[in-house]
């Protein structure tokens, strides 16, 4: 079976699927490539919602009312189907947050009050912003990391990519900017290569 064929009938009912934006190099087609931390529209759902849903949409805390009736039962057998989709049992709960996966987890680590592992509290310094400390954890667990797989077979020919998904609070002067706050790096590392180094300062758009 080839697998393009057999999904194209579903990505082409993808919403903007033939989107194009006007960007500092010209017309581009919009290439979406962030489907773990949130997908894309599906018209055959939104048409559902629209039609369906949109209409009765009201208040799931209270049931005095066809809308608060409807939207609750509605929110209940949503999470039952999705708990049936991913085999979960009715003790597993559902986290749910209204902007992506991100959010997703770190609403679970406030609930958990996970910031760094135990272990390690008290090991880093407290810095001038709250993420400053697990930045010093990031850095110590990605050191740990290479420490290790540097002595695999694969080590040497494996190109190693590392961004993030999105920015967070600005410290320095040019991260303060319209651009600088949507910036993002992205490291690329190849170990057989010694002279795959340097700095380039191009902007582009994921």
């Amino acid at each position: 079976m080839n697998l393009e064929s057999h999904f194209s009938k579903f990505r082409n009912k993808i919403v903007g699927i033939d989107t194009s934006f006007n960007s500092p190099f010209g017309n581009q087609k919009l290439i979406y490539a962030d489907w773990i931390a949130s997908g894309r529209l599906y018209k055959p759902i939104e048409e559902k919602m629209i039609n369906t849903f949109y209409p009765m949409v009201g208040n799931t805390h209270s049931e005095s009312s066809i809308t608060g009736c409807l939207m609750t039962n509605a929110y209940h057998k949503a999470q039952k189907i999705i708990k049936e989709h991913v085999n979960a049992s009715a003790d597993d709960i559902i986290i749910s947050a209204g902007f992506g996966m991100t959010a997703v987890v770190n609403k679970l680590q406030r609930i958990l009050n996970l910031k760094v592992p135990e272990k390690y509290k008290g090991s880093f310094k407290k810095g001038t912003l709250d993420f400053h400390i697990p930045i010093q954890y990031s850095d110590m667990a990605i050191r740990k990391f290479f420490r290790k797989v540097e002595k695999m077979k694969w080590f040497e020919n494996t190109l190693f990519v590392i961004t993030a998904d999105h920015s967070n609070h600005a410290w320095h002067p040019e991260y303060k900017t319209f651009i600088g706050d949507f910036s993002i790096p992205i490291l690329f590392y190849l170990p057989e290569n010694k002279g795959f180094k340097g700095i380039d300062s191009t902007i582009v758009a994921q």
